[in-house]
């Protein structure tokens, strides 16, 4: 048993002077993960900087980021070192109100392209935050969604994922259905 002792602390001694510390447990189950290079937030809550269920984020250009903030039902716009910069939404149906929203784009014109998933609507924020326009509405045809949830903004085309719908719309920045 001493002998077994020995060899395992020389062996111990050896890994770590020779710099080959043991790989933590969760590194070598999964060892393709990539490390976070900066993270901010991580704190539950309202208050700016603040979250609750983030479910998007998306790059607005100017060394910031918007993040849909979903159970707060609002998205908020952050520095890349997470500074709150403002928020815009809150809970509601009413043009500019948010309802769970899931996801947000930045399209050609820097407006912020909001998918409102809990209104059944895509709605339009200027790049200062405050209300444009909203397109769509709960149904099944063309331009209606049951659940839209994610939206990209590519070559003046809004893409806008309907979940339970079953399938990708796709409208010009204006809301028209294309």
């Amino acid at each position: 048993m001493k002998r077994q002792v020995f060899a395992v602390v020389m062996f111990l001694a050896a890994s770590v002077h020779a710099g080959d510390l043991p790989t933590p447990p969760e590194e070598a189950k999964y060892p393709n993960i990539l490390r976070p290079l900066h993270q901010f937030g991580g704190a539950f809550g309202s208050l700016p900087g603040q979250f609750n269920d983030v479910t998007a984020v998306t790059w607005v250009g100017d060394e910031s980021v918007a993040v849909a903030d979903t159970l707060n039902h609002r998205v908020q716009v952050v520095s890349i070192n997470g500074r709150p910069l403002f928020w815009f939404g809150g809970y509601g149906t009413e043009g500019g109100r948010l309802n769970s929203p899931r996801g947000v784009a930045v399209d050609s014109k820097g407006r912020f392209v909001v998918a409102d998933t809990g209104n059944q609507r895509v709605s339009v924020f200027g790049d200062d935050g405050k209300y444009q326009f909203s397109f769509g509405a709960f149904g099944a045809g063309e331009g209606f969604f049951n659940e839209p949830s994610a939206v990209v903004v590519s070559g003046g085309e809004v893409f806008v994922a309907d979940t339970n719908g079953r399938r990708i719309q796709v409208f010009d920045e204006s809301g028209t259905h294309l």
